[in-house]
């Protein structure tokens, strides 16, 4: 076998191993295929000779005419189909000794089924395919799962939350109190007015007066009242004598 067709057979090697234990099984099998004059019916020849890639081929796609189908052609392609790697110019060289392996089948998840025969073949596509159908089926029955609620709280969340536990807020009664002085109904005295919690002051005569609690002036703490009048001569006030003492000794 020369460089090029190595190149070749291990491009399909790259092309068709997931699971890097199968390479040299998988170059195992094109080589029994190759020693039988079969033909190699790899599917990445087909897809590169459509020019596009699934993750299967449809019987209607192994009709496509081009040197590169091996559904239709025998024996390796006109040239590799990828780039392959280290690893399968390895499996390659170093295919699995003493395999008698002639069809293998992708199960689905990365690995396939190995068969000697084309019973053993059919047997294998047939129990991939109950699989598939079962897993579908199970899948088609669940159903995606359903998106979970979405729970949003409300702008006055807050405040029935607070009124469900601890019920109706209810307003303290008003006491009256009774002072000495006046008559107090909800804190303010009967008859007074406040403006600001500050008492109205007047001035009067140069001596401040404050307002009663009631709104009334008060005048000075008490009129001085007038002495009655006495019997007799009018005591002499001593003011005058003063005054007259003053005039004295100014003349």
């Amino acid at each position: 076998m020369t460089l090029h067709q190595l190149v070749t057979l291990a491009s399909m090697v790259e092309a068709e191993a997931v699971m890097p234990s199968e390479r040299p099984r998988i170059a195992a099998v094109f080589y029994n295929r190759l020693k039988k004059g079969m033909m190699l019916q790899s599917d990445p020849t087909v897809m590169f000779a459509l020019g596009i890639y699934r993750n299967r081929v449809f019987y209607s796609d192994l009709n496509v005419k081009s040197p590169y189908n091996t559904y239709r052609n025998k024996g390796l392609p006109p040239g590799p189909i990828c780039s392959p790697g280290r690893a399968a110019f390895h499996a390659v060289l170093f295919p699995l000794p003493d395999s008698t392996e002639l069809y293998f089948v992708a199960r689905g998840d990365g690995t396939h089924i190995f068969s000697n025969s084309w019973e053993e073949h059919l047997a294998a596509i047939a129990h991939v395919r109950a699989v598939t159908r079962a897993e579908s089926t199970t899948a088609t029955l669940i159903g995606p799962l359903p998106e979970p609620p979405r729970l949003q709280a409300a702008p006055d969340s807050v405040t029935r939350r607070a009124e469900l536990v601890n019920g109706p807020v209810q307003e303290p009664e008003r006491i009256s109190a009774v002072k000495t002085g006046g008559t107090k109904t909800g804190g303010i005295r009967k008859g007074s007015t406040k403006t600001g919690s500050k008492k109205a002051v007047t001035k009067k005569t140069g001596s401040a007066k404050r307002t009663s609690k009631t709104g009334t002036t008060r005048g000075t703490a008490s009129a001085k009242k007038e002495p009655a009048p006495q019997a007799g001569p009018p005591a002499p006030t001593p003011s005058g004598t003063k005054h007259k003492k003053r005039a004295a000794v100014r003349s």
